[in-house]
């Protein structure tokens, strides 16, 4: 899929105005969770955004006896919506639930959504080569 100039523009705009990580903020607030982020590079250069979700206080050797789970979200979506939280408090997010229960949850985030719009030599908002990807690309 390849984008012309002006919709890279109107996609950059978008993505590099919004308030990056203080959706995670506000959706973990009062929950007794945290994240850390991390960057993976693909072979072919994209910078990928990995979050690690975290009990407070919970210390790297607890967390090291998890079994691991990654969780990746659809199409037009980021890892910020494996968060949504409900009024009804007996509806844990899914994520929450999979911590709860012992494992060590990782979300991802595809090449091309706002958490992992870096590269190691295109800038995703004046190289149109950066959004040169197929479906089948995108983790």
């Amino acid at each position: 899929m390849l984008l012309g100039q002006e919709t890279v523009g109107e996609v950059c705009d978008i993505a590099f105005d919004a308030p990056l990580w203080e959706i995670f903020d506000e959706k973990l607030k009062d929950t007794g969770y945290t994240y850390e982020n991390y960057e993976v590079t693909s072979e072919d250069g994209y910078i990928l955004s990995l979050v690690r979700l975290v009990q407070d206080g919970e210390s790297d050797e607890d967390r090291a006896v998890r079994p691991p789970v990654l969780f990746q979200h659809g199409i037009a979506m980021t890892a910020e919506n494996w968060l949504t939280i409900t009024e009804d408090t007996s509806q844990t997010a899914t994520v929450l639930q999979a911590l709860e229960r012992g494992y060590d949850v990782w979300l991802s985030n595809s090449r091309g959504t706002r958490y992992s719009l870096g590269h190691t030599s295109l800038d995703a908002k004046v190289d149109t080569e950066y959004w040169d990807f197929s479906f089948d690309k995108m983790g």
